[in-house]
């Protein structure tokens, strides 16, 4: 079975799933730029968002997350995109990682910019035009399917 690692990478495993991870992520796009987080253990980036734990609703667990990330409480605006793949961890434990992505706009009200996190995993603006597969550990799919709903709410 072919599995995506920490560094993106497809390697092939070995044996069922130890089992399911399901998680949700925020795609977040302004001004032609969309939010993204360097993943921990690469250099590649995701959208903010986290592995849900028992009890968390998706939606609830993408606002704590994103006002913990980047210090805003966004409006959501509807799922975007959902996948399902094969996940080994960095202790070579495979899983099947099922992530939602929902579109995010920004608070109406009281927000001027982003707060400053000492955190090397802080949020940071990229420019659409020089976002690729290949910069990305997850959501790139999603990152696409939220551009071309704003470039449909423009026009």
């Amino acid at each position: 079975m072919l599995c995506f690692n920490d560094n993106g990478q497809v390697v092939d495993v070995s044996g069922p799933p130890a089992g399911l991870r399901p998680a949700v992520y925020g795609i977040l796009i302004e001004n032609d730029q969309v939010l993204l987080q360097p993943h921990e253990q690469s250099s590649l980036w995701q959208p903010p968002g986290k592995v849900l734990e028992a009890g968390e609703t998706p939606t609830a667990a993408l606002l704590r997350c994103f006002q913990a990330a980047a210090g805003i409480l966004p409006a959501i605006t509807g799922l975007l995109f959902a996948e399902d793949r094969c996940w080994l961890d960095g202790e070579g434990k495979v899983w099947r990682l099922s992530a939602l992505y929902y579109g995010l706009k920004r608070p109406t009200a009281g927000v001027a910019g982003m707060i400053n996190f000492d955190s090397a995993a802080r949020p940071e603006w990229f420019p659409l035009e020089n976002l690729t597969r290949d910069k990305m550990l997850l959501g790139f799919e999603a990152v696409e399917a939220g551009r071309v709903r704003e470039e449909l709410a423009l026009s």
